[in-house]
């Protein structure tokens, strides 16, 4: 029955022209819900011109690159997007409105500040973690003003919430990232490929992602095994160093793909014998380590805070010091010369893996959607009969 469909509006401050951590997160999300039969929503800026062919997205206004900590966002930062916003908002009657990043550019802004029906929650997911500048400008009563319209915060890591709350104390679940397991399981390699050893980086190629340290630490790989490829999958412009270590090493065998679609990168995880994720901060998270974990591929990642809280050293991968080609160097040949290292790491990877398939994933923040609708005062009994209508659908 119609009366029975969750409304939900998904909101993201990020370029949907391009890839990126929080994108695919809400992208995700939307397809899980659909297939829950949620009536589900994006909205947000896009760089490209004319209209989403898909009526569940909406594009509002376009984006423009901003600098933040060694990368770049594409955000829109038109306050005249604003009024587009509310009416949305106030059009599509949503029972839930779900702001990604809420703080990151003016999309998600107004839709913080929109006015909604009593019979309305609102959400808000914090993915950021000391990749910013933007809580370090903005004056805290102005964020704890914003923050007051908010009925219910998720934190998709621990690093995440202890970030967010420096700024904005208060409660928070804790809902992680999402993977669709099945999809990078499944993906069938490239075969052209397959007469080497293959180490795989993809990111974007920017200074905070590590690529430098990697190359160093393949180029002294190669002396010892001679049948080993360096995979860059990634869009990003090249940095002096890089540019210049590629230019000082023709001999080396290294291929650089640029940005791939979601087909080619799910073939690529599955063309990789080990996969690698140098980055040197700045990772709430790192979803590229799950897609590693789906695909069966050995992940050797930087000890930092947003991959430490995914790999459990030694179990389900490995950790180096960041910014050490040497420490990297060690970790990647441990798993080249010891099979049995990688098979254990690719078993348990495997099996931990599967927690955060996004089916889990979206139902964890359905049930908390029950909660802080329950919570909420003037909310009527319909809102979780959608809920429960939506969890039974899959």
């Amino acid at each position: 029955m119609v009366h029975n469909n969750l409304k939900v509006g998904l909101f993201t401050p990020y370029d949907l022209a391009s890839h990126g951590g929080v994108n695919d997160h809400v992208l995700n999300l939307h397809k899980s819900f659909q297939l829950a039969g949620i009536k589900s929503h994006v909205i947000g800026p896009h760089s490209g011109t004319g209209h989403s062919k898909d009526k569940s997205i909406s594009y509002v206004g376009s984006a423009v690159p901003v600098p933040t900590k060694g990368s770049v966002a594409r955000v829109s930062l038109s306050l005249w997007q604003n009024p587009r916003v509310k009416q949305i908002i106030k059009e599509n009657q949503f029972d839930v409105v779900h702001i990604h990043e809420p703080f990151s550019g003016v999309i998600t802004l107004s839709a913080l500040g929109s006015q909604v029906s009593d019979k309305t929650i609102k959400i808000a997911t914090f993915h950021t973690f000391e990749g910013s500048n933007l809580y370090n400008i903005v004056f805290s009563k102005l964020l704890s003003k914003y923050a007051s319209e908010l009925d219910g915060r998720i934190a998709v890591s621990k690093p995440a919430l202890d970030y967010i709350s420096h700024y904005i104390p208060g409660s928070y679940k804790i809902i992680p990232n999402g993977v669709n397991v099945h999809k990078f399981r499944d993906a069938v390699p490239i075969q052209d490929l397959s007469d080497k050893i293959n180490l795989l980086y993809l990111g974007r190629i920017e200074k905070r992602k590590g690529l430098i340290h990697l190359l160093q630490a393949y180029k002294k790989l190669s002396i010892i095994h001679g049948n080993l490829r360096l995979i860059v999958v990634g869009g990003g412009n090249l940095g002096k160093n890089e540019s210049r270590f590629l230019e000082d090493n023709p001999q080396l065998d290294i291929l650089m793909t640029g940005e791939v679609s979601d087909y080619y990168k799910e073939k690529y995880y599955k063309t990789a014998d080990m996969f690698c994720s140098p980055s040197i901060g700045q990772e709430s998270f790192g979803i590229v380590l799950l897609e590693a974990m789906a695909a069966g591929v050995p992940v050797i990642a930087s000890n930092i805070p947003g991959y430490a809280s995914v790999i459990i050293h030694k179990q389900n991968g490995l950790l180096f010091e960041p910014g050490n080609s040497n420490s990297l160097y060690d970790s990647l040949n441990n798993v080249i010369s010891n099979n049995e290292i990688k098979n254990k790491l690719t078993k348990n990877a495997n099996e931990f893996v599967k927690d955060f398939d996004w089916f889990k994933v979206s139902r964890q923040i359905l049930n908390f959607y029950s909660i802080v609708a329950s919570e909420k005062n003037n909310l009527n009994d319909s809102f979780n009969e959608k809920i429960l209508h939506s969890l039974s659908k899959r």
